[in-house]
């Protein structure tokens, strides 16, 4: 009963903002949604045509057909970038949905500071489906930002090739739009599509675009769920494992420096350190054990 009850939560979110017009992603969160979901499909074929109707009606609204950027301090402009039902149906046969071109608004100019100083010139994703705000490890690096952790970062995303991944971290910006500063924050992904991205929830708060229900989809991120406790543990398993097999390979070659410094060197036929002493080969009985195996019990020893 408590899983219902969630994905009806979730479920009543995302029709919510497709009334408004917002693009989002369909990915189940989990087997069990998926499972309800198949199931409220079944119901809902059942009144197919009654369920058609009162979707036709609510999205030839104006105010839900808008792709284009607002005018003044308006958030959305009826008289451009409005489009027919009959229209958006047309178009959405048509690769992406824009006879291969993808349209204007899904991406806009936009321009940022950030606290070191450095500026991003660039657009910016719209309608991606994402919640939250992203912007490309690269971007910050390239500008060498400072960034936060996340505080959110165990949580797992899942992109559009059903990739899973974590936030990086956090960068803070300032957006520069019509002569005003709007602050906004971004979460870091690694190798995104994009440089920049808003998602719905800011663009919602802010009160600066609404798209249209018809479109292409063309961002990184989807949808969102909390790690289970096996997912967290597998993470973690993975983490340690990486870290031990570094550390193992750092003590080596921490070894084999200090042999070096020592006037020792290496055989390769003999597999053992010697050195010139009096004339005489004098090697080196001293091994290393370097076991990468993973899980096993045994630690490495000079």
């Amino acid at each position: 009963m408590e899983d219902d009850k969630r994905y009806k939560d979730l479920q009543r979110d995302k029709t919510r903002y497709e009334s408004a017009g917002w693009i989002l992603g369909n990915v189940p969160i989990d087997e069990g949604h998926e499972r309800w979901l198949a199931k409220q499909a079944t119901a809902s074929r059942q009144g197919a045509s009654s369920d058609a109707n009162q979707t036709d009606s609510t999205y030839d609204r104006p105010t839900s057909r808008q792709t284009g950027p607002p005018r003044g301090d308006r958030a959305f402009s009826d008289s451009q970038s409005s489009w027919t039902s009959e229209n958006s149906m047309s178009a959405v046969s048509t690769y992406n949905g824009y006879n291969g071109e993808p349209p204007a608004a899904n991406e806009w100019p936009i321009s940022l500071c950030f606290h070191n100083e450095e500026q991003f010139e660039g657009k910016v994703l719209l309608d991606s489906g994402a919640e939250h705000n992203w912007i490309s490890m690269d971007v910050v690096k390239e500008r060498h930002i400072p960034w936060d952790d996340d505080p959110s970062g165990a949580e797992i995303y899942v992109d559009f090739s059903n990739q899973q991944l974590r936030s990086l971290g956090v960068v803070k910006a300032t957006w520069v739009i019509n002569n005003r500063s709007v602050p906004v924050k971004f979460k870091i992904a690694p190798n995104p599509p994009f440089q920049v991205c808003f998602g719905y929830r800011f663009l919602l708060e802010k009160g600066v675009l609404r798209f249209s229900h018809h479109g292409p989809v063309a961002g990184l991120v989807k949808g969102k769920r909390k790690a289970n406790n096996g997912e967290k543990a597998a993470i973690q398993r993975e983490e340690n494992t990486t870290d031990s097999l570094n550390q193992k390979i750092k003590d080596f070659l921490d070894w084999k420096k200090s042999m070096e410094q020592q006037g020792w060197k290496w055989d390769q036929t003999r597999k053992k350190f010697f050195r010139m002493k009096d004339r005489n080969v004098e090697w080196n009985e001293t091994g290393y054990l370097l076991d990468l195996r993973v899980g096993d019990p045994a630690q490495n020893s000079p």
